[in-house]
């Protein structure tokens, strides 16, 4: 009987009873933190996809407004699906003179740039370019080229104006 005294008078350890009060409080405490990352983590992806949708708006804005500033020359003329829009001007990069000639096909939401003939820029619903463009538009009023551009992926949807000038043409 002294034995059994000793061991329940001995307060040194946990007892079952304390440990899994702090198991249950420890769960508990994790449980809510790991809802709050998912939560959390759930938002900034949702936010990243919507934002892209934007990020390729701008793409598309910066490269097409990049080929129209090179400008020289342009016949006036509209641009609509299967009417592509031509001029002449510098390649952006190789800054000799080419024709360059923008093409939107609306049936399947793609935009094609071509130098001299040949495929040189392309924004299309496929890999590579995993957003739709809905919209796309080039009006000249005067000596200022009005760019309007709307993009829609899975999450979301963005649209893009621009008035550009060219920095070749004459005032």
């Amino acid at each position: 009987m002294i034995g059994i005294r000793n061991v329940l008078n001995n307060r040194k350890g946990l007892t079952l009873i304390e440990l899994l009060i702090t198991i249950l409080l420890m769960g508990f405490v994790f449980s809510l933190v790991a809802t709050m990352f998912i939560q959390a983590s759930d938002v900034f992806f949702s936010s990243t996809r919507r934002m892209s949708a934007g990020q390729k708006a701008e793409l598309i804005k910066t490269e097409v407004a990049g080929y129209l500033r090179s400008m020289t020359s342009h016949e006036d003329g509209e641009f609509d699906n299967g009417n592509p829009w031509n001029f002449r001007g510098f390649h952006p990069t190789k800054e000799e003179h080419v024709d360059i000639e923008i093409v939107f096909n609306e049936g399947n939401r793609s935009l094609g740039i071509f130098v001299d003939g040949n495929l040189d820029l392309s924004f299309a619903g496929d890999q590579s370019f995993s957003g739709f463009i809905d919209e796309f538009e080039i009006n000249k009023e005067g000596n200022i080229f009005k760019l309007e551009i709307i993009v829609s992926d899975e999450e979301g949807t963005a649209k893009r104006n621009l008035n550009i000038k060219s920095r070749n043409l004459g005032n």
